[in-house]
């Protein structure tokens, strides 16, 4: 029974069945309201910003232009260090001092020497 289940969930992807999505792709509404009110606070948006809860173009270009004014990645938004500046997380202070993992190769060798392989 258990392996009928395993296989079930193995092959359902393949023949267009229903899929296992990991994380959270976009917030629900409740934290996309959280997350414009702080947007105003913050004055990243307008005061007149009219509260929708949806991950509208607005609130995902704001959004993307903190990202990318902190060298942060901007692909996936909001990423948690945007949210910690916002103030809605509590998260690891630390992961504000860290550049973009993007950036970690900047400057990097174009060959990794032998010995650190």
């Amino acid at each position: 029974m258990r392996l009928a289940i395993l296989l079930l969930l193995l092959v359902s992807p393949l023949l267009g069945g229903p899929r296992v999505i990991k994380g959270q792709k976009i917030p629900d509404s409740k934290r996309v309201l959280e997350i414009q009110h702080a947007l105003v606070e913050k004055g990243y948006l307008p005061e007149t910003f009219q509260f929708n809860g949806r991950m509208d173009a607005q609130t995902t270009d704001i959004l993307r232009s903190i990202a990318v004014s902190h060298h942060w990645q901007a692909r996936h938004i909001p990423d948690a260090r945007t949210l910690i500046l916002l103030g809605l997380s509590k998260g690891d202070p630390d992961v504000m001092k860290h550049p973009n993992h993007l950036d970690y190769n900047k400057g990097a060798p174009e060959e990794v020497p032998e010995d650190e392989q």
